[in-house]
């Protein structure tokens, strides 16, 4: 009796575990895990507490949706496990709207949300996103992170979209992150946000661009060796509190810096049109605590495009200037 009662229960696991998926309906009300390649045109809906998965993480797995309306209605969980992609397509996007909400994603293969208007609409991550090592996170259009949401990629992940817009939410970005491909990958702080960028347990971290709108603030917990963003933009609202968590000198680098000034404790972002908008600078110590300049101190940007801090009594040389010192003091040693 002991052995029939274990193996009717096995059978009733294995029965929820490998529920079938069906295309039809594209309804998904169970844990149920998908194999093979299907392309359907309805919905995909995941109930709350259901987990779909896509994939068995060997063998290669392609589910494509494609629906003219919010493709995907995710409550649950996806998980696209590796050797396999989840590809979804809103066929009738409109302009500057909402195409389409993600939900909750584990991603160890590649996960493509896509839309008929290309960085034209927004697809909405409105669940917490984790891409795992060797996990591939691909938008052809504007992903918008909700509020109070993670969009954590980790250790050896790739991400490529045209943008990413942060609301008051954290992006997590670990070391050998791979930025880009076919679109340009830039990242924008919303509007009335409190956004936050963790790199903290990153060496290295590249960034095509960096955009805020109004936003109330965006705090950067540094990288331990480099944190570098090829141009700073700012499109409204005045001012935002830009935060430096973690805070060394020759860390955080903007390569373009033609649309920058310092004027003080700020940075003076010129727009295309001569307007100008500004960045309040703050810089944290590793608990979160402000680091306050004395009198005799000053933010300003190395050549090499570091913002540092120095002292006015201390003069700090570039990288040419300690050329000529050198030089000099070779000359001396050779006479």
């Amino acid at each position: 009796m002991k052995t029939l009662t274990l193996t009717i229960l096995a059978l009733a696991i294995s029965s929820v575990a490998f529920a079938s998926f069906d295309t039809t309906t594209g309804i998904v009300d169970s844990t149920t895990t998908f194999t093979g390649s299907e392309t359907i045109s309805t919905q995909l809906t995941v109930s709350q507490g259901a987990v779909f998965t896509i994939g068995d993480g060997t063998n290669k797995t392609s589910l494509s949706v494609n629906y003219a309306g919010q493709p995907m209605k995710n409550s649950g969980l996806i998980e696209v496990k590796a050797n396999s992609e989840l590809i979804v397509t809103n066929t009738n996007a409109p302009s500057w709207a909402g195409a389409g909400k993600s939900g909750a994603l584990d991603i160890y293969g590649a996960a493509v949300l896509n839309t008929s208007k290309p960085n034209l609409a927004y697809f909405y991550l409105s669940g917490n996103v984790n891409v795992y090592s060797g996990g591939f996170l691909k938008s052809n259009s504007i992903l918008w992170l909700e509020d109070n949401l993670t969009l954590d990629l980790q250790n050896g992940s790739k991400a490529d979209f045209s943008e990413l817009y942060i609301a008051s939410s954290t992006l997590k970005i670990a070391e050998n992150v791979k930025f880009g491909g076919s679109y340009i990958s830039r990242i924008t702080v919303t509007s009335n946000s409190y956004a936050t960028i963790d790199a903290s347990e990153a060496q290295t971290v590249n960034l095509k661009g960096l955009g805020f709108a109004a936003a109330y603030s965006l705090t950067i917990k540094l990288s331990s060796e480099l944190f570098s963003v090829s141009k700073i933009e700012k499109t409204k609202g005045d001012p935002t509190d830009f935060i430096l968590n973690d805070f060394k000198n020759n860390i955080f680098k903007v390569e373009d810096r033609t649309n920058l000034e310092i004027s003080g404790e700020q940075i003076i972002i010129t727009k295309s049109d001569s307007s100008q908008l500004k960045l309040n600078l703050y810089a944290e110590n590793n608990n979160g605590e402000i680091i306050n300049l004395t009198d005799d101190q000053y933010w300003y940007f190395s050549d090499e495009g570091f913002l540092n801090i120095a002292n006015y009594n201390t003069v700090v040389p570039e990288p040419a200037e300690w050329a000529i010192i050198l030089g000099s003091i070779a000359l001396g040693l050779a006479v």
